[in-house]
């Protein structure tokens, strides 16, 4: 009997040690969403903070059938940032720097999604991903991290035929790009992919519409002063500079 009572004594230890050691509270999800840009102030909400939100699903269309996914409204996400008089756009960054352009309208049909099909998301596709009810699944986003609001009219369109068209502020640029002002137009248009295809692109400012060869992109410079955008080339300097747009005329 006693040596019974001392082996259940040793088994007890055992398993009250194992259980000090892969026990422990469950420390959640490390996870941030950066909110900035033209809002009252920035802020960050975190992974915890948005399971606490109201809940909000919308379902992806699959060729058979589809999935539902829950998570946070992005109309939610608008509320809570105060956004300026003007802002008209929201960029939508994942943890790799791709970057997505949303008017504002269409950002507000979206989600924060953080399970799909009552699951908490797995590592490739979160811990938070951006969901749509519109357009296509080009529209939706792994692992996004920041949300920016801005005015169009602060910001540089990355257009035409590229894989991701987008509109971008300086500090977009000033990111993705590492510099602080001076950047080519050929370091632009790497961001969004344009096509390798193109033969021209054109530079969209208040004055009109300017169209130059693709070879002369290198040597297009654009910079940033006085809240707007320039672009130098070939001894011609455009103002207010709104887009540029990379052509591809299958024609040619």
């Amino acid at each position: 009997m006693r040596k019974m009572l001392i082996g259940i004594l040793l088994l007890s230890l055992v398993v009250s040690i194992c259980g000090c050691i892969s026990g422990g509270e469950d420390e959640g999800v490390e996870w941030d969403i950066q909110v900035f840009g033209e809002i009252s102030s920035p802020f960050s909400i975190s992974y915890s903070e948005l399971q606490e939100m109201p809940e909000a699903s919308i379902e992806k269309k699959l060729v058979s059938g589809a999935e539902t996914y829950t998570g946070v409204s992005l109309e939610h996400i608008t509320e809570l940032a105060n956004i300026s008089e003007g802002v008209n756009y929201v960029n939508c960054i994942a943890d790799d720097g791709y970057i997505l352009s949303f008017t504002l309208n269409d950002f507000q049909n979206g989600i924060l999604a953080l399970e799909k099909g009552g699951k908490p998301l797995d590592d490739d596709s979160g811990p938070v991903m951006l969901g749509f009810n519109i357009g296509c699944a080009c529209n939706w986003m792994k692992r996004v991290e920041k949300i920016e609001f801005f005015s169009s009219s602060n910001s540089l369109g990355l257009i035409g035929d590229v894989a991701n068209p987008i509109y971008v502020t300086i500090s977009d640029i000033r990111d993705f790009t590492g510099k602080e002002n001076s950047f080519t137009v050929a370091e632009l248009f790497t961001k969004v992919a344009a096509y390798p295809q193109s033969q021209t692109f054109s530079i969209i400012c208040s004055e009109g519409e300017y169209n130059y060869p693709i070879g002369a992109k290198s040597g297009a410079i654009v910079t940033y002063a006085g809240n707007s955008f320039k672009v130098s080339i070939e001894g011609t300097e455009y103002s207010d500079v709104s887009a540029l747009d990379c052509i591809w005329d299958p024609d040619q």
